[in-house]
């Protein structure tokens, strides 16, 4: 099965490979930033390493993310609380 997952592992990075140069730790920071399930730390760390960034800016752009993601959460929740008058 490891011949398998190599295969699996060097197509996806062939075909992703211009996206990842063009955007790289930023494009890592919006993908753990953005709210949606699947797109958290885990996901992210996994992904830098699939792709073989930077281990440094990889941590940087994982831990700025969650910032950013628990801000956009906060932000929604508090104007939810606010539209529907709970606050």
């Amino acid at each position: 099965y490891q011949w398998a997952f190599d295969k699996f592992m060097e197509h996806t990075r062939k075909k992703a490979h211009k996206t990842v140069e063009k955007y790289g730790p930023w494009g890592l920071f919006f993908f753990v930033a953005l709210p949606f399930p699947g797109t958290g730390s885990y996901t992210g760390a996994l992904v830098a390493w699939f792709f073989g960034l930077s281990r440094r800016k990889s941590y940087l752009a994982l831990a700025l993310g969650r910032f950013a993601e628990g801000a956009i959460i906060l932000a929604i929740s508090l104007g939810g609380f606010k539209l529907f008058g709970w606050m």
